[in-house]
C-alpha cells in the first residue's frame, strides 16, 4: 500500500483486483534464551565480536539487537532496495563510523544456531537529549507528529525515555510501517520485535490531528481511553499483516508491560488481545521485578497465553547493588515450572556491568516447547482515486458471514481463516476501490480468493 513500487502499480490493481489470502507460518526455538542488546553494544565490530562469543558461551540462542533506537538506524536504510521509503538518519551513537552492525552481526552468526531479530523502538522517537540527533531527525523535520497531554502542551524530549510520536496519527503509523518494513526487506533477520508499542502514560494522546480523528471515529468523549488503545492495536494489526505478507516464516513479537491492567489503563496496552486475535506470534513480557513472588503474580495472571509468551527477566545491577545470579535463576525455575516456553535477559550490557556474567547454570534445562503457529488471513486497504484511504468503511466477507470496518489508513482485515474461497463487498452505498498488496508470496501462502466486486473503476464520493 505504501511502499514505491505499489505507488507505481496502482493501475495494476485497479484492473486485477488481486487480493492475498496470506499464511503465516513461525516457529520459536523448542526452548528459548533470548538476550536483549542494547545499540551501545553494537557500535563496532569489536562489541559486537564480544556479545556474541558471551552468547555461545553462555547458551544463548537468540539475540535482540537493538538497531533503531530513536528514530534512526544501526544498519543502511534502504541497503539494497528502496522499495519502502525510510528517510532515517544514522544513529549518532555510530559515531560517524561508516559500519553496518545488523549486516556485521548477521554475517559472523550465519553458522551458529543463533537467531537474530531485530529489536526496534516504535512511538519514543528521541533521546532524553537533542544536541546529538541529526538534522533530518524526525523532531526537526515532523514535529507536529509528535503527542501532546491534556493541556495541549508538546511532550518534552527530556520527560519521560523521550518524546513520543502519537499513535493516533495516521501519518505516523504509515512512515513506521514503511521503515520496518524496509529493514526487513534488505536484512535477512529471524524476526522483528516491536518495544514502546504504546503511549507514554495516560495524559497523552492530545495530538490535534489525533484528535480531529478522534472526533470523526464515532466514539464519545468518555470513551477516549477505549480510542487510544485501538490505535495501537491497528498499528500492530497492520504491521503484522504487512510483515507476513512480506515473508510469513518472520516472526513478529512485542516487548509488552507485564502487569495487565497498567499496561492497558496506563499506557493503552492491550497485548493479549494481540495474541488471541492472532496479530502477534509472540509476547515478551518485562517481568523485571526482583521480587519472586511479584514475578510469579504476573506470571499466574498471563499462563493461559503461555504459549505463545517469553519471560522477560531483569538481569542488571542497581543503585550500585549487585544483582545475583541466583535471583535471575529463581525466576527461571518460575517460568519453567509453570511451563512458559523460555525466557529472555535484560540486558547483555546489565549482565557485564553487574560483574557476574557466569549464567550457564541458570540457562541450562528445558522449558516447553515453543508453538508452530499457522495464520491464514486475508487484508487489503479501501481507497478512493487510487491514493485516498476510506477510514470506517463496513467490509463483508461471504455476504456478511464476519464483518470489519477500514481503519484511518483504509485498511482491513479478517484472521484466523481456512484455506479457501472468499468473497468480499464494501458497503454497496459507496463506490470504492479495493487496493490490495503488490506480488505474489511464497506458493504455499496463497489460496484462492474468488471475488464479488461490482464497483466502477472511479467513482466520485459525494
Amino acid at each position: 500500500m505504501f511502499s514505491k513500487q505499489n505507488r507505481k502499480k496502482t493501475i495494476l490493481i485497479v484492473l486485477f483486483l488481486t487480493l492475498i489470502l496470506g499464511m503465516s507460518r513461525s516457529t520459536l526455538s523448542a526452548d528459548i534464551r533470548a538476550l536483549w542488546v542494547t545499540a551501545w553494544d553494537l557500535n563496532t565490530p569489536e562489541k559486537i565480536d564480544k556479545m556474541v562469543e558471551f552468547a555461545l558461551d553462555h547458551n544463548i540462542n537468540q539475540i535482540f539487537a537493538h538497531i533503531r533506537y530513536r528514530s534512526d538506524a544501526l544498519y543502511f536504510p534502504n541497503r539494497f532496495f528502496d522499495t519502502y521509503d525510510n528517510p532515517e538518519p544514522r544513529s549518532y551513537i555510530l559515531n560517524g563510523n561508516y559500519f553496518d552492525p545488523l549486516a556485521y552481526l548477521l554475517d559472523i552468526t550465519k553458522e551458529t544456531d543463533l537467531e537474530i531479530h531485530a529489536w526496534v523502538t516504535v512511538f519514543v522517537a528521541t533521546p532524553r537529549t537533542i544536541e546529538n540527533i541529526a538534522d533530518n531527525h524526525l523532531y526537526k523535520t515532523r514535529n507536529e507528529w509528535f503527542t501532546r497531554d491534556f493541556l495541549d502542551t508538546q511532550m518534552s524530549y527530556n520527560s519521560y525515555e523521550g518524546a513520543y510520536l502519537d499513535p493516533g496519527v495516521p501519518e505516523v503509523q504509515d512512515y513506521l510501517i514503511n521503515v520496518f518494513l524496509d529493514i526487513v526487506n534488505n536484512y535477512p533477520v529471524k524476526g522483528i520485535q516491536l518495544d514502546y508499542i504504546r503511549y507514554p502514560d495516560s495524559q497523552f494522546g492530545h495530538n490535534p490531528v489525533a484528535i480531529e480523528s478522534f472526533h470523526r471515529s464515532g466514539y464519545n468523549n468518555s470513551q477516549f481511553h477505549q480510542w487510544k488503545e485501538e490505535q495501537i492495536n491497528r498499528f500492530v494489526r497492520r504491521f503484522y499483516a504487512e510483515i507476513k505478507y512480506h515473508d510469513p516464516e518472520l516472526i513478529v513479537s512485542a516487548a509488552v508491560i507485564s502487569d495487565l491492567n497498567r499496561a492497558r489503563m496506563r499506557y493503552s496496552q492491550n497485548w493479549t488481545e494481540w495474541l488471541e486475535e492472532g496479530y502477534l506470534d509472540y509476547a515478551y513480557i518485562m517481568s523485571y521485578s526482583p521480587v519472586d513472588e511479584v514475578v510469579q503474580k504476573e506470571l499466574d495472571e498471563v499462563k493461559k497465553w503461555k504459549e505463545r509468551i517469553i519471560v522477560g527477566l531483569r538481569a542488571w545491577a542497581e543503585n550500585n547493588r549487585p544483582y545475583s545470579p541466583d535471583l535471575v535463576s529463581s525466576k527461571i525455575s518460575i517460568s519453567k515450572k509453570l511451563g512458559f516456553p523460555g525466557i529472555a535477559l535484560f540486558s547483555y550490557s546489565g549482565i557485564r556491568a553487574n560483574n557476574n556474567p557466569t549464567l550457564t547454570n541458570a540457562l541450562t534445562g528445558k522449558n516447553s516447547p515453543a508453538t508452530t503457529l499457522t495464520n491464514n488471513f486475508i487484508f487489503g486497504y479501501v481507497t478512493y482515486n487510487h491514493d485516498i484511504a476510506l477510514p470506517r468503511i463496513p467490509v463483508y466477507l461471504n455476504d456478511g458471514k464476519r464483518i470489519t470496518f477500514t481503519d484511518e489508513n483504509g485498511f482491513f482485515f479478517f484472521n484466523h481463516l481456512k484455506p479457501g474461497n472468499y468473497s468480499l463487498k464494501a458497503d454497496k452505498g459507496i463506490n470504492v476501490l479495493f487496493s490490495s498488496t503488490i506480488g505474489i508470496p511464497a506458493t504455499n501462502s496463497v489460496f484462492p480468493v474468488k471475488y464479488n466486486l461490482s464497483f466502477p473503476e472511479m467513482a466520485k464520493i459525494d
